[in-house]
């Protein structure tokens, strides 16, 4: 006879079953993650994901050309992705540190220190 123990002991296995396969659903993600990393040339859905952009957006930079793209066949869109890695880092904002040394190097070279 069924007692409320084996359909707790149901549940808790169905629960297990769920969470096992959320993990390896995760894993996978990042797998993919890790094998996208090591190609030179991106599709644009590969560059959408590895940028962090929207679709919409992704194609609003394209269509201006203000990033770096290919069409070899003139539809599909293609990212070599060093260019979008410097495209990416292009733009650098200097630190406080940093800043603080170009003032102090251009006060010595203007020779005006107190």
């Amino acid at each position: 006879m069924l007692t409320p123990h084996h359909f707790e002991r149901v549940a808790i296995m169905a629960n297990d079953t769920e969470t096992l396969l959320t993990t390896i659903l995760h894993r996978l993600d990042d797998l993919e993650i890790c094998l996208r990393a090591n190609k030179d040339v991106l599709n644009f859905e590969e560059f959408c994901q590895y940028t962090g952009t929207s679709r919409r957006y992704a194609y609003r930079l394209t269509s201006e050309n203000r990033v770096p793209h290919y069409k070899p066949h003139g539809k599909k869109i293609f990212f070599k992705r060093a260019e979008v890695d410097g495209w990416l880092t292009q733009g650098r904002v200097s630190t406080v540190d940093e800043v603080d040394q170009q003032a102090t190097s251009h006060v010595i070279k203007r020779g005006t220190i107190a």
